[in-house]
């Protein structure tokens, strides 16, 4: 009697589920048939656009506008053939394909994002493949699913492998990654309808939930097979097979072999030629997101670009940007604890940061600048907006700047540093003006005593005082020598010698630069 009421409430809950699936379907099939209309009217006039406009940043902009228009149509579309698929109403639309020509273009097409996520990415097709008869449409979709799939959850050096090939009128796609892999317990639900496999702390999940569910359905409809091996921390494998039988206007074999290799190339940021711009970071994952940003600021700035906060880490370390856009959101590591260790970091801590999100709420704004974030930008931002706060904080930078140069750095009394920026460049100025008559004071000795490389405290120094370090500590023995020499305390010669500036002739003329007249007239 237990087993029989075990068996009914699990019968009842699966009934429950089915019904529910069936809800989200009916419910997702109505309001798309009334999205189509206003997507119409959006890729119609981008595409007139798209032809009448010769700048380059409209294209660019009009481009976004009619491939992210375009991928919710095919969102659309899906949902739509999961409506007929329930109704069955789905019919095969069979055609003479050359699957060679049919496969490369829809392969290769992912190269270019594969070398953006710094993924091995190989695909192979049978050197010798027929024309058949196959749904072009169905086929295409299970191709860019498992494709776009593999590509999504592999890390960066990973490797996706594709190979196609044809053997007595069967059609073998075989899809395999180095990504994450699947739980053994989450395997059997991966072609459930809205179902998504929870993310990892290292990564946030993409999509609908409908791409897999869709592909088993459409292998089903074609009367095929799909099989997945998975296995957690090494990768998944896909083998679809599908009955292609041969066309009765067979061509000559296609004996071109589509073999590709694709090596990630070194990344490379392309900046204005002018090197004194203000450097901006600009890190999120998604790149539509950082190119319409750039496109937004336009030449006003050079740029640097990051996937993920891990990335942009590096990148702030090594380059010191003017000033971090940062996404809330992104794998790795997020907008949080990015903006936390930015402002840990004594090397960095002194970039402003601005953090773009999608969360509105003020809880969150208040999360985003209890982190150290020095602003906070809600998505859609408004151009003007965004300007505006990097223009402002970067003039905040620049007007920093000068209080340390005219303020800081000429004070000849101990200066109560009142900001991390200050008692950073009060400690470098006491570390000079202790050691101006050695002669190991160099760039390379204030650089370890600020437990820095040398390019890091150029680049500290730099966005702190705009001065580099050879003329921070050139500046600082000037205006030790100008206070020497306006209390008497020695000949010319026995100044320059005290400051730490042998050769005289230099001494003058460097004195001169700085203060407009010679030491002889102090």
């Amino acid at each position: 009697e237990r087993l029989k009421a075990q068996v009914l409430v699990e019968q009842k809950e699966k009934q429950a589920l089915r019904e529910l699936d069936h809800l989200k379907t009916t419910f997702f099939s109505s309001i798309t048939h009334e999205f189509r209309t206003p997507l119409t009217l959006i890729q119609g006039p981008a595409d007139e656009l798209l032809e009448k406009t010769n700048d380059p940043q409209a294209k660019l902009l009009i481009g976004l506008i009619k491939s992210n228009s375009h991928r919710l149509l095919k969102l659309i579309n899906q949902l739509l053939d999961l409506a007929r698929l329930d109704a069955g109403e789905m019919r095969l639309k069979l055609h003479d394909t050359n699957l060679t020509s049919f496969f490369r273009p829809r392969i290769s097409q992912f190269t270019s994002l594969a070398d953006s996520r710094r993924i091995d990415f190989a695909w192979k097709l049978q050197e010798v493949l027929p024309t058949a008869v196959v749904d072009e449409e169905k086929l295409e979709t299970i191709v860019t699913n498992l494709i776009s799939n593999a590509l999504k959850f592999t890390p960066e050096k990973g490797n996706v492998n594709v190979s196609v090939t044809w053997e007595n009128g069967m059609l073998q796609l075989e899809v395999a990654d180095t990504g994450r892999g699947i739980p053994p317990d989450k395997l059997k639900h991966i072609f459930d309808r809205f179902y998504q496999v929870e993310p990892s702390d290292s990564t946030h999940s993409e999509g609908t939930g409908i791409g897999l569910a869709l592909v088993k359905e459409y292998v089903e409809v074609m009367k095929g097979k799909i099989q997945v091996e998975s296995a957690q921390g090494k990768g998944t494998r896909f083998v679809v097979m599908v009955p292609a039988p041969v066309s009765s206007m067979q061509s000559a074999p296609d004996t071109v072999t589509a073999d590709k290799k694709v090596e990630y190339p070194q990344s490379e940021n392309g900046h204005p030629e002018d090197a004194q711009l203000p450097l901006l970071l600009l890190t999120e994952d998604n790149e539509d997101i950082r190119s319409f940003i750039k496109v937004r600021l336009g030449q006003r700035f050079r740029y640097l670009e990051a996937r993920h906060g891990k990335e942009g880490l590096e990148l702030a370390i090594e380059h010191i940007p003017d000033l971090i856009l940062s996404d809330l959101m992104m794998p790795e590591m997020d907008g949080m604890e990015f903006c936390a260790r930015i402002k840990r970091d004594k090397r960095t801590d002194h970039i402003p940061f601005i953090m773009l999100t999608a969360k509105a709420a003020e809880e969150s704004k208040l999360e985003g600048l209890q982190t150290g974030a020095d602003d906070y930008v809600v998505k859609p931002f408004n151009k003007a907006e965004l300007l505006a706060k990097v223009e402002n904080l970067i003039t905040l930078r620049k007007n920093l700047q000068s209080h340390i140069k005219n303020n800081v750095l000429a004070q000849s009394t101990p200066l109560q540093a009142t900001s991390a920026e200050e008692q950073f460049i009060v400690k470098a100025k006491g570390y000079v003006e202790n050691n101006m008559s050695s002669e190991t004071l160099s760039v390379e000795s204030l650089a370890a005593e600020m437990a820095l490389s040398r390019e890091q405290c150029y680049r500290k120094i730099v966005a702190l005082t705009g001065l580099s370090p050879s003329a921070f500590i050139r500046r600082l023995r000037l205006q030790k020598a100008a206070q020497l020499l306006s209390a008497r305390w020695g000949t010319v010669s026995d100044v320059a010698y005290e400051v730490g500036m042998d050769n005289l002739s230099y001494f003058s003329k460097a004195f001169k630069e700085e203060f407009g007249k010679l030491p002889s007239e102090i």
